[in-house]
């Protein structure tokens, strides 16, 4: 935006996951404290990632290994949220590392709830592909035979009611 300078990072970038109920900015007192997972990563491992609907973004590609990181252990069926802080800077959390912001600093940026899951190929005996005719005509003619099928059992309960 014009007319307003953004202070962005300059050190490092913190990355934080926590269950979704841990992560409501609108419940001040337990908000941002008990993260899942927490790691902190130096600016010159971050790097440029595609422009976005005119937006710069930027990417870290890494592999999670399970003993580093992680504070508490990740539950299955549970929803997370990940947040992103810019030079250790936040007001929420009000941890002793973090120092205050200060006038056009870049607050954490929080994702929307998501699953964790692993990251394997399905086996095809768990998945199968559907055949899926090529022909338009066909499978029009296989949903009218539905729905008339369907059409007639209604108007025969009806009928009976």
């Amino acid at each position: 935006m014009e007319g307003y300078e953004y202070n962005y990072p300059k050190n490092d970038v913190t990355i934080k996951l926590f269950f979704e109920e841990d992560a409501n900015p609108n419940n001040w007192s337990n908000a941002w404290k008990t993260p899942v997972f927490e790691k902190t990563i130096p600016l010159d491992k971050v790097e440029t990632g595609p422009v976005l609907n005119g937006i710069q973004t930027y990417q870290y590609n890494w592999f999670i290994d399970p003993k580093d990181g992680f504070i508490r252990s990740p539950k299955s069926n549970e929803k997370y949220k990940l947040r992103i802080y810019g030079d250790g800077k936040d007001v929420q959390s009000n941890s002793a590392n973090f120092q205050c912001y200060g006038d056009g600093d870049i607050q954490p940026g929080l994702t929307v709830a998501f699953y964790i899951v692993d990251n394997n190929r399905i086996e095809e005996r768990y998945y199968k592909q559907l055949p899926i005719e090529d022909n338009g005509a066909g499978m029009q003619a296989k949903t009218s035979l539905v729905m008339s099928f369907i059409t007639a059992i209604l108007l025969i309960l009806y009928n009976l009611w």
